[in-house]
């Protein structure tokens, strides 16, 4: 069984009960990383003007944290946001749901393209080769946070006790399973597709693969995170959501794979 390392969430503090955290600084590097990167390729492939390309990005960061944020206390957490509304902006605290947040760009891209009269798919497609980065570093933010610990394991050679968790019970660091699935693996695929293969030339094609990759990823590392819903049907409420996601990115990857061939 492996130690927990117990780190502080809580990086340094700046005054009072303000500081910064890993949680935030993770979120503030994916910004980042997606920031400087897509400023890089329009600066090379002029998708939009320099002007727009700030107004996007900015609300990117908003559509992302409304709709992840939201997503998780309304879906995950209904009773505790009802009963206690004002604990949906204690964003710091954790409770990031990445289908939600997915929900939310996916929103600010379309009332963009129809505000603006501009095709966002080739910016998605840029903008996803760096995603899992920032999924990589939030994972492991999930596992400093000692939250989305995995179920209880007595054969797992990677098992530890989190000092979150009440039953004291030896669990899957699933936070690490994913940072490695969702972050390491898809980020390797996502340069693999990028460099190797004519996707980014059909916008759409590559946003459409890397989704169906992470639902994959997600749908199985499911099967190791102590959930948050589960028994819908024999499965949890992240493996359903995964299902759709694969399910919708899957028939748009087939049409875009046919618009690539014509």
């Amino acid at each position: 069984m492996l130690k927990y390392p117990n780190i502080d969430p809580i990086i340094f503090h700046i005054y009072g009960n303000l500081a910064l955290r890993w949680y935030s600084l993770a979120y503030i590097v994916g910004f980042l990383l997606c920031y400087f990167w897509l400023k890089r390729k329009n600066n090379e492939e002029k998708f939009i003007s320099n002007d727009l390309c700030e107004k996007l990005m900015t609300m990117i960061v908003f559509g992302l944290i409304i709709g992840a944020r939201v997503f998780d206390c309304m879906f995950y957490h209904f009773n505790e946001t009802i009963a206690h509304p004002m604990s949906m902006f204690r964003i710091w605290d954790g409770g990031m749901s990445f289908h939600g947040g997915a929900i939310g760009v996916l929103c600010v891209f379309f009332f963009f393209s129809k505000k603006y009269n501009v095709s966002v798919l080739k910016i998605l497609d840029y903008c996803l080769i760096v995603v899992p980065v920032a999924l990589f570093f939030g994972r492991i933010a999930n596992f400093i946070n000692g939250e989305l610990y995995g179920n209880i394991t007595y054969t797992s050679p990677f098992r530890m006790i989190f000092p979150t968790d009440y039953t004291h019970q030896p669990r899957h660091p699933s936070q690490l399973y994913e940072a490695f699935s969702e972050g390491i693996c898809l980020f390797i695929i996502a340069l693999l597709l990028y460099k190797k293969t004519n996707f980014i030339k059909t916008s759409g094609l590559l946003t459409s693969c890397l989704a169906i990759f992470y639902s994959i990823f997600r749908f199985i590392c499911e099967f190791f995170r102590s959930p948050e819903i589960d028994n819908l049907f024999g499965l949890t409420a992240g493996q359903w959501l995964s299902i759709i996601m694969f399910l919708i990115s899957f028939i748009f990857f087939i049409s875009k794979l046919k618009e690539s061939k014509n």
